[in-house]
């Protein structure tokens, strides 16, 4: 997976949010999810502003790329 723990971390927000598919626009929403409690639940070590930087600081492409992954995940959370 291209984007690792973070990746991890913003599909189970996206999760949280809605059922998906999700599209690039769901991550301008993300902040509302990913928070210190949030983080902390899933992956002690993790830091919700660092996660929400990386988010913004990642190009366009990066984005789309994120968002495929986790649609993705959908695919595979069904055939378990």
């Amino acid at each position: 997976m291209l984007h690792g723990a973070y990746g991890n971390i913003i599909r189970r927000a996206l999760s949280a949010k809605s059922a998906g598919p999700w599209q690039v626009s769901d991550l301008a929403t993300l902040d509302t999810v990913v928070t210190k409690e949030f983080c902390q639940e899933h992956e002690p070590d993790c830091d919700s502003a660092a996660v929400l930087d990386w988010v913004k600081a990642l190009s366009k492409e990066d984005r789309e790329e994120l968002i495929r992954e986790c649609n993705r995940s959908l695919v595979g959370d069904d055939e378990s």
